[in-house]
């Protein structure tokens, strides 16, 4: 059996496929999108064909009356998939990256299939008949059985993905000892997370040359440590997005210096083992079933949170952009006959984990003023154009970013994006502002502190971070709503 080596594991990773790499110390723990989105569906198709076989097997071969036909068996069959998927979402499914021998993922299926037992049996009883609660009985657990093995063909095919390239990014553990070992274990056998590793760097503790195993129903997959001076170009060339400092007796200079050193390689850092975090900012944690790894960043909401907050931009964005359509078309007309140039202004600013996009706008200042320059502060600012003055009192100039909602480039709520130029030169505590998505309107949006510049009033947007949810963001729309009829 040959070392995978970190050459090898290079050669597997076609270029271009690998996820845009996340602004330093902003990656959140959550994993692949991509992923989550096909094992949600694969759970919920699963659990849909499994009481459609059995709904047929209890009806032509059993003998059992008919129950439910047409749109009341889809019906029937959608609510038992919504209840399961539900209660995998609450026993953790969606948050957990992987386990030693895949136990967790067979343990959150069977607690998740045993309370929706709990609940649908009684109310099919109660609400339906007693021919729907028996189907329960023996649908659920061969639901289970079939979202055991489901999850388990789920498992190999995305570590298989993983290993390709795709919706991955790239891990250097810094640390050979027992801590990198049992990292580098946790993260293979972890897919779902989707970080890779691609190679183990002793820190000084004489463990080089250790083949590194992964702890698995087969030993097959391991890597070879390697001794080297930690800088940038070490990070660089190993095409690395994120580094893991697994070791435990490194000095603080020491870590400072790696910490440097990757965000100078443009990669992120967090820590795999015990060690001091005062003072640095916002410690937050994933537990791979004993393996904790630390990173400095905010914690990201639920699956099931997103997507509710996701629906929620849609839908309202959508709703308004149709109502007020006839008022866009006056704004639009009024800004061109007020001053030359376009209606809609466009401008690079910085999005989630740093991702450039291009926000739209009315056009309130001058076009051959319009520069890359801060915001005007004070409505006599010269820039400022006759219908642009109003338009900024009234807030009525921010519409056109329902386009950047809807495009998915920001939400209705959260931090405002701010200019390249600017966010170069933010603070590692103000990066943290790129960990959501920017919205069109936020808690600095609809406080008096507003009048100062965004980056100076950092707690409104790190509460939001913290806190945010899609009830949190009704709340700031709401306000919103109440804030801007009062003309404020």
């Amino acid at each position: 059996m040959q070392p995978a080596t970190v050459l090898e594991f290079e050669e597997t990773l076609p270029r271009g496929v690998v996820q845009e790499m996340p602004v330093s110390g902003t990656a959140g723990w959550s994993f692949s999108p991509a992923f989550g989105t096909v094992e949600l569906f694969a759970d919920a198709l699963t659990v849909l064909c499994g009481v459609q076989v059995l709904y047929e097997v209890a009806r032509t071969r059993l003998h059992y009356p008919e129950m439910l036909a047409g749109n009341h068996l889809w019906a029937f069959c959608i609510g038992v998939a919504l209840l399961i998927v539900l209660n995998l979402e609450r026993t953790g499914t969606y948050r957990s990256s992987g386990s030693l021998l895949r136990i967790r993922e067979t343990a959150v299926v069977l607690e998740a299939c045993f309370l929706s037992f709990v609940i649908a049996v009684p109310g099919a009883y109660v609400l339906g008949s007693a021919g729907e609660a028996w189907l329960l009985v023996f649908a659920i657990p061969l639901l289970a059985v079939m979202l055991v093995i489901e999850k388990q063909v789920l498992h190999s095919i995305f570590d298989v993905l993983r290993q390709k390239g795709y919706g991955v990014r790239r891990v250097l553990i810094y640390g050979a000892g027992a801590c990198g070992k049992s990292l580098y274990s946790a993260l293979i056998r972890s897919p779902k997370q989707g970080l890779l590793p691609v190679a183990i760097i002793d820190d000084g503790t004489g463990e080089n040359g250790v083949q590194v195993h992964a702890s698995s129903y087969r030993r097959e997959r391991f890597l070879t440590s390697a001794a080297a001076v930690f800088r940038a170009s070490l990070v660089r060339a190993h095409q690395a997005d994120m580094v893991i400092v697994a070791s435990r007796n490194l000095p603080k200079a020491a870590v400072d210096a790696v910490v440097s050193e990757s965000r100078l390689a443009g990669a992120s850092v967090a820590f795999a083992a015990d060690f001091d975090c005062d003072g640095i900012p916002s410690m937050d944690y994933i537990d791979l079933d004993g393996q904790l790894i630390y990173s400095m960043h905010m914690r990201k909401p639920a699956l099931v949170q997103r997507a509710a907050m996701r629906a929620l931009d849609i839908a309202v964005s959508s709703a308004v952009m149709v109502v007020i359509a006839p008022l866009l078309g006056i704004l639009a007309l009024a800004v061109k006959l007020d001053s030359d140039g376009p209606a809609l202004f466009r401008q690079q600013r910085v999005g989630r984990d740093g991702r450039r996009f291009v926000i739209y706008k009315f056009r309130t200042m001058h076009t051959n003023l319009c520069v890359d320059d801060v915001s005007p502060m004070s409505s006599v600012d010269p820039r400022i154009t006759r219908c642009g003055r109003w338009l900024r009192k009234t807030s009525l100039d921010e519409l056109p970013q329902l386009i950047n909602v809807l495009k998915n480039d920001m939400s209705l709520v959260g931090p405002r994006p701010e200019m390249p130029f600017i966010v170069s030169k933010y603070t590692s505590n103000e990066r943290r502002r790129l960990t959501v998505k920017p919205g069109v309107t936020g808690l600095w949006q609809i406080s008096a502190d507003r009048r100062f510049p965004i980056h100076e009033n950092l707690q409104y947007d790190l509460y939001y971070i913290k806190h945010q949810s899609v009830f949190i963001n009704f709340a700031v729309l709401i306000h919103t709503a109440l804030f801007a009829m009062q003309g404020t």
